[in-house]
């Protein structure tokens, strides 16, 4: 599993299927579902994986969570940069992600993962200004570094229909209630998603191809195991009060999205957090810190370690010196 690549499941023939967020015919995804059909099942484990197999200082999460629990499992995780549980605090930590975008010129690290459940209740308790948000994250966030993953148990027209229409290419659709549904969840109609069984299996929507495949999961222990096996730091979170932040899926074809490989999430990298500090990221993985929190090595070093203190500090300042030396 390469970089921000994450585990989807089996496909009807048997291949395991993995999603590749950084390539140009992925960037952003919808999963839509009634509930009890997967959906939320499937958005956690693409997380896992992707924690799993890529170091806080290559990928932060924002999670935004309107129900306060499904994605709570990954709020200690190093990689979780905020957690939003109102329509407020979604809207402040969209803000600080569109201000992320548009300092940067290019996807440098780390990659933010942006991840919600239950999209349409988002909307609508978010209102304007997260619509406006996330509207500008779908649309230029994917030359930033940054990935919209959201999961929507309503994707009537009329709640997602005119944020999702161009904004993300990839569609994992479990069973919904019409064709209706069905049509504005996938962005093409006669799929059939609408009789699904509703038991974790899902469509793959993505530049016109159709695959159906039964999605990986991961319960409440697996995922207790993974965080576990990763090593949970306690770290400041983002202030989210209001204002307070930001004043190749497998198979071919089609081709360049899909490639056939393995499954199975593989054991993580050595856990960084038990090493010593100087041996868990090179000087250039601390300059990309930096330069993500535009110039500030206090906020650097807390995205960096999950804390900061003379020790990450002084890490933070011998990597812009050395950046500097000729």
């Amino acid at each position: 599993m390469g970089a921000c690549t994450a585990a989807l499941g089996i496909g009807e023939d048997g291949t395991p299927l993995l999603l590749h967020l950084p390539s140009p015919d992925v960037a952003h995804v919808l999963i839509a579902g009634t509930t009890g059909s997967g959906k939320t099942e499937l958005l956690r484990t693409i997380l896992a994986s992707l924690a799993r197999r890529n170091h806080a200082g290559r990928l932060q999460m924002i999670l935004i969570d309107p129900k306060g629990g499904p994605l709570r499992a990954f709020a200690r995780l190093p990689h979780t940069a905020a957690m939003a549980v109102s329509g407020d605090e979604a809207a402040a930590a969209l803000a600080w992600a569109v201000g992320v975008m548009e300092r940067r010129q290019r996807g440098t690290a780390p990659r933010y993962i942006i991840a919600i459940d239950e999209l349409a209740d988002l909307l609508m308790t978010g209102g304007r200004p997260v619509a406006d948000a996330l509207t500008r994250l779908t649309q230029r966030g994917r030359e930033a570094g940054i990935h919209v993953i959201a999961a929507t148990q309503r994707p009537a027209a009329a709640l997602v229909g005119g944020m999702v229409k161009a904004n993300f290419p990839v569609r994992l659709v479990a069973s919904v209630t019409s064709p209706e549904d069905a049509k504005v969840a996938a962005g093409i109609g006669g799929t059939g998603a609408e009789r699904l069984l509703g038991r974790g299996d899902f469509l793959l929507v993505a530049e016109g191809q159709v695959i159906r495949f039964q999605a990986a999961y991961a319960d409440d222990a697996a995922l207790a195991a993974i965080v576990g096996e990763i090593g949970c730091v306690m770290r400041p979170a983002v202030d989210l009060a209001p204002g307070g932040v930001g004043s190749g899926v497998g198979i071919t074809p089609p081709p360049g999205l899909f490639l056939a490989v393995s499954v199975g999430i593989a054991a993580p990298p050595p856990n960084s957090a038990r090493r010593p500090l100087r041996e868990r990221h090179t000087p250039a993985e601390l300059r990309a810190f930096i330069a993500a929190a535009d110039g500030n090595l206090s906020a650097a070093a807390s995205a960096a370690f999950g804390y900061k203190d003379r020790a990450t500090l002084a890490l933070m300042r011998d990597a812009v010196q050395e950046g500097t030396e000729p």
